[in-house]
This record gives C-alpha cells, sequence and structure tokens, in this order.
C-alpha cells in the first residue's frame, strides 16, 4: 500500500564519511602502535593492515547502525582515494620504473625508512580502509533490503 521513496544520494554525506572513513581508522592504529610500541617490519606492516581492516568493518557497522541511509553514500567511499593511489602509483611506475612504486607503496626498511613510509601512511592504509568500509556498507545495503548475496541487485540511483 505504501511505497518507501529512497532519498537522493548526498554529496556532503559521501563526503563526511569519507573522511571518517579515511582518517578514523588510521589514527586509532597510530595510537595502537604509539601504546603498544611497534617496530617497522613487514610482519607489523601486515599486521597493521588486518587492524585496519577491523577497525573498517567496525566503523562502517556502526555508521550504518547510527545513520541508516548513510549505505547509500558508503558504498562509494572507495572511489576517491583508490583512484588516487592508482594514479600516484602509474606516475611513479612512469617515472622510476617498477622500484619506485614498491618502494614508497608497500614496503620500509628500518624504523619508517625516512620518507619511503609516507605513502603507506597516507595512501595505501587509508586507501585500505576506505575499500573495507564500502565493502561493509555495501554488504549491510543488501542486507537492509532483503537482497540474498547470489542474486543481482537493481539499484537505479546507484
Amino acid at each position: 500500500m505504501f511505497q518507501e521513496i529512497e532519498r537522493p544520494f548526498s554529496f556532503a554525506g559521501w563526503v563526511l564519511q569519507l573522511i571518517f572513513a579515511y582518517c578514523a581508522p588510521v589514527i586509532v592504529l597510530a595510537v595502537l602502535d604509539g601504546a603498544i610500541h611497534a617496530t617497522d617490519s613487514a610482519a607489523w606492516q601486515v599486521f597493521n593492515y588486518g587492524v585496519v581492516c577491523l577497525l573498517s568493518v567496525a566503523a562502517a557497522w556502526g555508521m550504518s547502525a547510527l545513520v541508516v541511509g548513510s549505505v547509500r553514500e558508503g558504498r562509494w567511499v572507495w572511489v576517491l582515494p583508490a583512484s588516487v593511489e592508482l594514479l600516484c602509483v602509474i606516475a611513479m611506475f612512469f617515472s622510476e620504473g617498477l622500484s619506485g612504486p614498491v618502494a614508497l607503496f608497500y614496503t620500509g626498511n628500518g624504523p619508517m625508512a625516512g620518507e619511503e613510509s609516507w605513502g603507506v601512511v597516507l595512501l595505501t592504509i587509508p586507501t585500505w580502509s576506505c575499500c573495507w568500509y564500502s565493502v561493509t556498507m555495501y554488504w549491510r545495503r543488501r542486507r537492509q533490503n532483503n537482497v540474498p548475496l547470489g542474486s543481482r541487485f537493481a539499484d537505479s540511483a546507484s
């Protein structure tokens, strides 16, 4: 009898969620790293990615529970950070070859490896955070609309 009409996509809501998904898990990770005096090693970096994944999923879950309509914009949080990281990797690849992006974005030797760690801290880990945030929001949206995961989700406005 009544048809629920979904509100339009909110650019402001998307920007706020992008800032939240980009910054919040990374700040919590930095506090945790400082509290337990983490060392800079490959194993610790892998652990950091796992922690950021869990923090991002929890952040998206909490946001979607507090603000039910946030899932619409939250699914698209990954686009900007992933695009910027991809453009940076491509630009570094063309200017420095394969060693440039690998050294800047995915490895670090020694205690924070000087400037090499900034690519991980400012681009790679936050992008990972935004991607997991968006995946969680996508899953939450499907669950809210009772759409099974194997079926196609018809969403005309997205």
